[in-house]
């Protein structure tokens, strides 16, 4: 083999060897091209096909409708029964264990709820201290949580927060009546049943609450401005000489009228201390101003005095309570939607 074709053998070898496309016809590509499309419209419905029998498959049947729907129903009884035992018969012992766990409401006062395990506890101390179970007894436990869930609310209102050492002051005087602590503990268990800490916080503290509570409205202007208005509205028939016999209070008002020509004299030293001055003062047939004393804003017209060294005085009287605690209750709970599911008849007022 001579040297050419050697180099020529190894270039045949190195060159690769691309084998020529024969040329396609056409139609022959058009009928491949719709069969693709064939193809993939086939996958396409088969896939449709199983989501459509997959949705069949999760039809709701007949039979499994029908047990659903036996299941919420029997779900719905036990849930009445359980509710509706509780308020059927609100102070047995299965109401009396299943309220310690579970918050059923036994009335509202406005946004406040009164839980049937208050009113069961409060209904307990009145039962154990020798009342009659009745429905006037549940209906007086009521009547004494609403008015303290509206205490609450009128303490919020007017920023009073409970005076811890006016509530030790009074725990101090309970104390003092009874002898010892420990003879309270003992006297508070028998008679009521409830230890000290539940007297505190149950008792004590409401009580002290709605003090604080009384005191302020008591000197507030805004809060008295219309009692004072009405006094000095009395003040000004005295002074134009009106007889107390003459005079006549109207329903709906407090006030207190005392007639200086029949009652019996007063002596000057037990005149109140905030009114000792202006009455010392008067002479017969004087008229005071409006007089603000503790509970009442009051107006005297001396009718005479004797010369003694502790003059009796004989005064016409007529004293206007001024808008207490009570008062501002009713007006709160008339005002807003008040139910109750126990103790008394449920009552909403608008």
């Amino acid at each position: 083999m001579t040297e050419y074709h050697k180099h020529e053998k190894e270039k045949t070898k190195a060159k690769p060897v691309v084998a020529e496309s024969a040329p396609v016809d056409k139609k022959t590509e058009d009928k491949a091209e719709e069969k693709s499309d064939t193809t993939t419209m086939e996958t396409k419905v088969e896939k449709e096909s199983g989501t459509e029998e997959t949705k069949d498959n999760k039809k709701m049947t007949p039979k499994k409708a029908f047990l659903m729907g036996l299941g919420g129903a029997l779900i719905l009884v036990a849930v009445i029964s359980f509710v509706g035992s509780v308020y059927l018969w609100p102070i047995s012992s299965y109401t009396r264990t299943i309220s310690k766990y579970v918050p059923f409401p036994a009335g509202f006062v406005g946004g406040s709820v009164i839980t049937m395990r208050e009113f069961l506890q409060e209904d307990d101390v009145l039962l154990k201290s020798g009342s009659v179970d009745s429905k006037e007894t549940r209906q007086g436990v009521m009547e004494s949580l609403i008015s303290k869930k509206a205490v609450d609310y009128l303490a919020k209102k007017y920023e009073i927060e409970l005076d811890a050492a006016q509530a030790d002051d009074y725990y101090q005087n309970v104390i003092a009546q009874v002898g010892d602590e420990e003879q309270l503990k003992i006297e508070l268990m028998n008679q009521f049943g409830v230890g000290i800490e539940d007297f505190k916080e149950r008792v004590i503290s409401s009580i002290v609450l709605a003090s604080q509570l009384q005191e302020k409205l008591f000197v507030s202007e805004d809060e008295q401005k219309a009692s004072k208005e009405e006094a000095e509205g009395w003040r000004q028939r005295l002074l134009a000489g009106d007889k107390i016999a003459d005079m006549q209070v109207d329903a709906g008002q407090t006030v207190r009228l005392y007639d200086g020509t029949t009652a019996d004299g007063i002596p000057l030293s037990q005149i109140p201390p905030e009114a000792l001055e202006a009455v010392s003062s008067l002479s017969v047939g004087d008229v005071s101003g409006v007089l603000d004393l503790s509970e009442t804003y009051t107006v005297v017209r001396l009718i005479d005095r004797t010369e003694d060294a502790d003059p009796v005085l004989r005064l016409d009287l007529v004293q206007v309570a001024k808008r207490g605690l009570e008062q501002l209750i009713t007006e709160y709970t008339d005002s807003v939607t008040v139910w109750s599911f126990v103790g008394r008849p449920a009552t909403v007022l608008e």
